[in-house]
């Protein structure tokens, strides 16, 4: 579909992400047609008409230009296609901010639920799990100050996954190349974390990648200089997502080096997923390394499950949330597959598949709450099938703080590792800036001095140090 919009203050791609969101969920062909929109400012707000030909298709009002225009788009091809998305015309990563910002405001949640109908047509599911996730966050969401959040991004993998889309290498656990990256990563976060002597980190986060790729002694290496420079870290939280990584061993260096949470993350409880997908694991060697974590004391274990895998409906994944529910792990997050051009999945075949993903998601969530456990934290990506999102439930007291903080963007996030980005934050004027890392593993390897270099200056410049 070509949409022509001529307002200079409005981009056009915020009104093709509309567009996208009916693409993977509609078999008719809405790519032809030439749509103008026209906007105008009235009593009632902004009102937005779709011409084509000349005729009027649809007429819209909300509370902005911008708002009123995406609003028209999504009602426009919600007629045209007979789909309604989930979460409306509301687009972007991180829906919680604005729910978050009427919360400050101090906004009841009548005029909150009304805000978002009235300019994006959320269903009311999606309005609900908003609005919880926003309430159930609101505690962690404010740091206390001179503190940062740390990000450290391994992105080394036993082999990779067939719908990862980040830069990473494979290796074997504990190779020359993870000593290599080791050395170099713990090389930039001295610098990183010496730039703000005053400042001190209040949650880590150890991601990738596969981190748990590195050897015990290797893990042991890290984890001491994390707690030599973050001493006042009260969550530490190390993704060891893969089984084939894991040991008794391990899993110890992890608690002895003072990691207060872990990521177990199987994705599915079926084999033959498992296999197809590129995980060399079974979902037995999954559950033999939560009894070990289990055994070694960790006591807030993550589990990470995927929706859409390819191969598997409504049973398989309800199968493996049933499953996983029966080991009571403090926190499950639950992942809708996301399929982007960098992944070995083809980001442009789009899924047709029947199965209303977003409405099993629904009756995910209310499965969760059910039995103990609260959302707090969600995000949507692009090309998630049927729009769906992702979502953090947790156990009360067990939620990850780094993750509301990271989404969040009311603090700063420093980083180091390959393809990792700082975000940082200027809390005056409630904004944040990037500082982003050379993406190849070698060069970073290589020419780690002069990433660092070019990295402080960045960040001083931002600054002002």
């Amino acid at each position: 579909m070509n949409i022509v919009f001529n307002e200079p203050d409005i981009h056009v791609s915020s009104l093709i992400e509309v567009a996208d969101l009916f693409r993977s969920c509609s078999e008719k062909d809405i790519s032809e047609e030439e749509i103008e929109i026209k906007t105008k400012q009235t009593n009632d707000g902004w009102e937005s008409m779709a011409f084509s030909e000349g005729c009027c298709l649809c007429r819209v009002t909300a509370d902005t230009k911008a708002y009123s225009a995406k609003l028209c788009v999504y009602e426009l091809l919600k007629e045209k296609t007979g789909h309604a998305p989930a979460w409306g015309s509301l687009t972007g990563v991180k829906p919680l901010k604005l729910m978050v910002k009427l919360f400050e405001h101090k906004k009841s949640r009548e005029y909150a639920y009304d805000f978002f109908k009235r300019n994006f047509a959320i269903s009311d599911e999606k309005l609900s799990l908003l609005f919880e996730c926003a309430q159930n966050q609101l505690s962690l969401l404010y740091p206390a100050e001179n503190t940062y959040s740390l990000y450290i991004h391994v992105p080394l993998c036993l082999s990779k996954c067939s719908y990862c889309s980040f830069p990473s290498a494979v290796t074997s656990e504990g190779s020359d190349l993870c000593e290599e990256y080791l050395n170099a990563l713990i090389k930039e976060l001295r610098a990183v974390t010496s730039l703000f002597p005053r400042q001190t980190a209040d949650c880590v986060y150890v991601g990738g990648g596969t981190p748990s790729v590195f050897s015990s002694d290797q893990t042991r290496k890290l984890l001491a200089e994390i707690n030599s420079f973050c001493p006042n870290a009260k969550e530490i939280t190390y993704e060891a997502g893969r089984a084939d990584t894991l040991s008794e061993d391990k899993l110890s260096a992890f608690k002895e080096g003072g990691v207060t949470r872990i990521s177990l993350n199987p994705q599915t409880s079926k084999d033959e997923t498992l296999c197809a997908i590129n995980r060399k694991v079974s979902y037995a060697d999954f559950l033999r390394c939560f009894e070990l974590a289990r055994k070694t004391g960790h006591s807030n274990i993550n589990c990470d499950l995927i929706f859409g895998l390819e191969g598997e409906d409504r049973a398989d994944f309800f199968r493996s949330l049933e499953q996983i529910t029966e080991l009571s792990p403090e926190s499950i997050t639950l992942h809708t597959l996301c399929k982007k051009r960098t992944s070995d999945i083809d980001a442009q075949t789009h899924d047709k598949r029947s199965e209303p993903i977003a409405l099993y998601m629904n009756e995910a969530d209310s499965l969760l709450k059910d039995i103990g456990y609260i959302p707090y934290y969600l995000y949507r990506q692009k090309h998630a099938l049927d729009n769906a999102e992702n979502v953090g439930y947790a156990k009360a007291g067990n939620e990850c703080v780094y993750n509301v903080r990271m989404m969040g963007e009311r603090q700063s996030v420093l980083s180091a590792g390959a393809a990792s980005t700082s975000k940082i934050y200027f809390p005056k004027e409630d904004r944040f800036e990037n500082v982003y890392n050379i993406k190849n593993i070698r060069l970073y390897i290589d020419n780690i001095d002069s990433v660092i270099e070019k990295k402080l200056n960045a960040i001083k410049k931002l600054t002002g140090l």
